[in-house]
């Protein structure tokens, strides 16, 4: 027998249920439906980031092969966002390096957004699961499936950006 946490047990249930919202025996309350999704939301959000920079960092190349052309054409009007801009003087760049920084800067910014949204929306199937099962049952076939899907889109997705960023740093190393 494993032991329970606080949250799988019915006294818990009861206790953030309160008596106006008594439900039925085995039927979570509101909040604790809640919490749950909640639960399985952040932690997708939270586990978005590291693809995140892995996307924007494989990106960085990428943008060069993609928008090459447009960098080598671009003129010295300097950067057009204020945060880039801010950047630019930072770094002592001149107009030209500022505009050619900015378009790279919008394709890798483009792909991290991207990249992003991924596990926000993979997360939901997982996190709906857990708010509406019927209890606190802690092994819900349907759940486990659906962390299983959002496990493996997490991978996945790490993996597609960890070759096309090592694709894209050699082809940028050995030009």
């Amino acid at each position: 027998m494993t032991p329970q946490t606080h949250t799988e047990t019915p006294e818990c249930e009861e206790e953030l249920s309160g008596p106006a919202e008594q439900n039925a025996p085995g039927k979570p309350s509101l909040w604790l439906r809640l919490r749950w999704f909640g639960e399985r939301y952040m932690l997708a959000h939270l586990s978005a980031y590291p693809v995140g920079v892995i996307s924007a960092m494989a990106a960085i190349p990428l943008a060069l092969m993609v928008r090459g052309e447009e960098v080598k054409q671009a003129t010295a009007s300097g950067a057009h966002s204020e945060l880039l801009q801010q950047v630019a003087q930072d770094l002592q760049l001149d107009a030209l390096a500022a505009a050619q920084m900015e378009i790279v800067m919008e394709f890798v910014l483009a792909c991290a957004l991207a990249t992003l949204i991924v596990p926000h929306l993979t997360a939901l199937p997982w996190a709906w699961a857990a708010s509406t099962r019927r209890g606190a049952e802690p092994r819900d076939p349907k759940l486990a499936q659906r962390l299983k899907w959002f496990i493996g889109s997490m991978l996945a997705l790490a993996a597609l950006w960890v070759i096309l960023g090592a694709i894209g740093w050699i082809w940028l190393m050995t030009l």
